[in-house]
């Protein structure tokens, strides 16, 4: 492990020692797919609290770490809000544009949960004390004139992502490093080596396994190049290999 996940599990373990000896609900900072990894993987310490990861929506990417005491059986809904962002003209925008200048306000990385595009703007998920910080200091975005407000994500439809596109392979089986190969366009070589250095989960789980078997309605991430989905399983071809259709986010 290295010096900032020993850091990381560290500060951890002791929310989840304050959310017990206390009797409150304590939350860590917004973790990535990794950084959840090494938090379940510390489960067994959690003793006297109920431990969940909660991103805001129930497909969330980047989510906190919940202790929560023996009154409660779900997060406070106080404790993650919904900044909406506006653009003003009719120009859409990136993950990436947004990110940078929400960053841009001094707001650390880990205060930040997922960044929802849309054609008109943006959702940005926080932590409810540094919305309105976010709301007042946001003011453009990519250079365009933006507009922000705060809401409960009870008042927020998270729409269902739609794939950038859809194609249809056939494989001798379905191994992570191959399916992975075929999605992302690398080849099964550097598939392997992103699976084994911890770069590529299964339904925002890490595997480690290149010969990991995979199933129909499998979502793969591959950190720095996107996501995609083991749609349908579509029968075997005429040669014999399994025909399949692959979503790509």
């Amino acid at each position: 492990m290295e010096k900032d996940e020993k850091i990381l599990v560290a500060s951890v373990l002791d929310k989840a020692k304050r959310a017990a000896q206390k009797n409150i609900p304590v939350c860590t900072a917004f973790l990535d797919l990794h950084q959840q990894e090494l938090v379940r993987q510390e489960r067994k310490q959690f003793e006297g609290t109920t431990f969940l990861l909660w991103g805001g929506y129930p497909d969330a990417e980047r989510k906190i770490a919940v202790f929560l005491p023996d009154y409660l059986d779900a997060p406070p809904e106080d404790v993650l809000s919904a900044v909406r962002v506006d653009v003003k003209n009719t120009v859409r925008l990136t993950h990436r544009d947004y990110l940078g200048s929400v960053l841009g306000t001094g707001l650390k990385r880990e205060q930040i949960g997922d960044i929802l595009p849309d054609e008109a703007g943006a959702y940005v998920l926080v932590k409810s004390d540094i919305a309105d910080f976010l709301t007042q200091n946001l003011l453009k975005v990519a250079r365009e004139n933006v507009s922000c407000e705060t809401l409960r994500l009870s008042e927020v439809a998270f729409a269902v992502p739609e794939p950038k596109s859809e194609m249809t392979v056939s494989a001798n089986s379905l191994r992570l490093d191959k399916i992975t190969a075929e999605a992302f366009k690398v080849s099964r070589t550097d598939a392997s080596a992103a699976i084994l250095a911890g770069k590529v989960f299964v339904n925002q789980k890490e595997v480690l396994k290149p010969d990991h078997q995979l199933s129909e309605g499998d979502k793969i991430t591959f950190r720095g190049k996107g996501k995609a989905e083991l749609s349908t399983l579509l029968g075997l071809s005429k040669k014999g290999k399994q025909r399949l259709l692959l979503k790509i986010y």
